[in-house]
């Protein structure tokens, strides 16, 4: 399972590390700093669309997603699917809001 999240920060690797980091919004309004694929690390950048790999880490012995960005998208094609993604979400909050309190004239 993948999700799309934006690049909001790029975080610049210090001496002696060996991984990057970038912090995303995701699609259903979660903010995550992850690890960034080495194969893409030099190429993302702030503002690019991206797959965030969640798929389970073998051999937990509870599911524990990966958590690893590890594809850019194209600008058109990021864009078009965070929209689909974020009418989703959207309709998902509206179909699970709880109705509406009546206003009581009355004070307790």
């Amino acid at each position: 399972m993948f999700h799309i999240g934006k690049v909001i920060k790029k975080y610049k690797k210090n001496s002696g590390e060996q991984t990057t980091q970038a912090t995303l919004e995701m699609w259903d309004e979660n903010m995550l700093t992850l690890e960034i694929s080495q194969k893409i690390t030099a190429q993302i950048k702030e503002g690019d669309y991206a797959l965030v790999d969640y798929r389970p880490i073998q051999g937990m012995s509870v599911p524990v997603p990966r958590h690893i960005v590890c594809k850019i998208l194209e600008k058109k094609e990021g864009e078009k699917m965070w929209g689909i993604y974020k009418q989703e979400f959207e309709r998902i909050k509206r179909v699970n809001r709880p109705p509406a309190q009546p206003a009581s004239s009355q004070y307790v």
